[in-house]
């Protein structure tokens, strides 16, 4: 899983607070060209489904002294090569059963077996043996009250697939003039929508596998939220269905599909 760019530029003069920029990232044009899709961004720890395996993401290290990578545990996979300006090298490492760090994926692969399986024997062969054959290969987000402060608040620990609540961006539309999207009105337009959204941000995902997002923390949002405003916003059920806050906006109400596409 390889960094994501912003969607829109950001000025770094003061490291601490970057100021979001009315202009388009280089390289993220065609998400105002309306390729792509647009889907939930959950805000959990990033895991990867290889093969019937279960992976968490690891970031590989420099050794301070030699400004070598140090050794990646066994078994990981490199994402991508080392970002060379940032240093930042992701991985994928096995979860391993019985190892405490991995305590929380194994307490979502045991639910899941739990759904999937009756007999117990089936369900600790498979745990031990590292396999969810019936899931497909692809990036996932572990959520819920252990993990990151629960900040998508969930009931339970959950497996959610990268993409799986996709949203409706068809209102940009509306933003078209002469053949091209005012990116001023798309800047106001994603700030308006993350505004009225319970959510952290949005994920573009280009059919060629570019990605880039927008956060609530972008525009200075705040994030996480607490209190009533967790019951304000246009929210997807579990069933797919929209439901659109009472003072959302007109054209920024959204739906949604829950089907894991």
């Amino acid at each position: 899983m390889q960094k994501m760019s912003c969607l829109f530029k950001r000025d770094f003069s003061d490291p601490r607070r970057p100021v979001l920029l009315r202009e388009v990232s280089l390289g993220c044009e065609w998400v105002l060209d309306g390729a792509g899709t647009a889907s939930r961004k959950w805000d959990g720890t990033a895991c990867a489904v290889i093969g019937g395996h279960l992976y968490k993401r690891y970031d590989a290290k420099r050794d301070r002294a030699t400004g070598a990578y140090k050794k990646a545990p066994e078994g990981a996979v490199a994402c991508c090569e080392p970002d060379p300006v940032t240093g930042h090298w992701p991985h994928w490492v096995p979860v391993v059963c019985g190892e405490p760090a991995d305590k929380w994926h194994i307490e979502v692969k045991r639910a899941l077996l739990d759904a999937k399986y009756t007999l117990q024997e089936i369900k600790e062969s498979v745990l031990s043996g590292e396999r969810l054959d019936w899931l497909p290969d692809g990036t996932y987000e572990l959520v819920g009250p252990p993990i990151g402060g629960n900040r998508d608040r969930r009931e339970a620990l959950e497996l959610r697939r990268h993409g799986d609540v996709v949203v409706d961006l068809r209102a940009l539309g509306a933003l078209f003039h002469d053949g091209a999207v005012d990116v001023g009105a798309a800047f106001d337009y994603f700030r308006t929508w993350l505004a009225v959204n319970t959510w952290e941000g949005l994920v573009f995902a280009h059919p060629d596998g570019r990605r880039c997002k927008i956060r609530r923390a972008d525009y200075g949002l705040p994030w996480p939220l607490s209190g009533e405003r967790l019951h304000c916003g246009c929210l997807a059920d579990a069933g797919g269905h929209s439901v659109t806050c009472p003072t959302a906006l007109a054209g920024v109400a959204f739906a949604s599909k829950g089907d894991g596409t």
